[in-house]
Order: C-alpha cells, then sequence, then structure tokens
C-alpha cells in the first residue's frame, strides 16, 4: 500500500509543478507550455506503466495458475493502454485548441482496439460453438 501512496504523491506532485510552470510560461511562450504539457504526460504515463507492470506480472501468475491463457490478459492490458494513450493525444490535442484533431485521435484509438480485440472476440466465439457443438462453416 505503500508503493501506491507513495507513486500516487509522486504524481500529483509533478502535475502541480507542472500546472504552476505552464501557468507562469504560458502569457510570454504559448508553445513552451504546450511542450511543458507533452513532456508531464508522457513522464505521468511513464511512471503510471511501472506503477502496473507488478500488478500484471501477478494476474499472468493468477492466470496460468488456473490454466487460463495469459494471451486473454494480454490482449485486455493492451486495450487499456491504447485507450490511455489515445485519450492522453486527445487531450493534447484539445489543450493546443485543435479539437478536431481530438476527435481524430479518439477515432483512431478506438479503431485501435477493435482490431486488437477482433482475433480474440473470434477465438472466444469459435470456443463457444464448439462447446455447443455448432458448426461455424
Amino acid at each position: 500500500t505503500n508503493f501506491w501512496t507513495m507513486n500516487i504523491l509522486k504524481i500529483i506532485g509533478i502535475a502541480i509543478v507542472a500546472v504552476t510552470l505552464i501557468l507562469t510560461v504560458k502569457a510570454y511562450r504559448p508553445e513552451a507550455a504546450l511542450q511543458i504539457s507533452l513532456a508531464t504526460g508522457v513522464i505521468l504515463l511513464l511512471i503510471a506503466a511501472g506503477t502496473i507492470s507488478g500488478l500484471i506480472e501477478k494476474i499472468t501468475a493468477e492466470a496460468q495458475k488456473y490454466g487460463i491463457d495469459p494471451g486473454y490478459f494480454s490482449v485486455l492490458i493492451k486495450t487499456i493502454g491504447i485507450a490511455y494513450i489515445a485519450q492522453l493525444g486527445s487531450q493534447i490535442c484539445s489543450d493546443a485548441g485543435e479539437s478536431a484533431i481530438a476527435s481524430k485521435v479518439d477515432l483512431c484509438g478506438r479503431l485501435v482496439i477493435l482490431v486488437t480485440v477482433m482475433p480474440t472476440v473470434i477465438e472466444i466465439i469459435e470456443m463457444v460453438c464448439t462447446l455447443l457443438e455448432v458448426n461455424i462453416s
């Protein structure tokens, strides 16, 4: 629990420093404020990724213990990662005043998620059909 608490405090501290810096710089150099925002977003994303890596390993170990294909959890983690990265990109575009590009980033993120999960969905459908003895041909 202490590990999670320290990480969230680190994230909040970085965010507060970045927001203060952005508000100070924005009036004089708006392009620098956007760069600070982008860099902060990447740093926070890396901290979050490092935080959940241990959790992913634990979930994978539990899945293997019960005979569940860890590939399913891999797809789940990839999907969540894609969603967060797309949201970060979209928010950066929105912060820069480019809402049209932000909506395209959202759409592309959803499409990438769809492409990522489709093989797993097909595999699950095939398993269900096998269990129900349904011929897919």
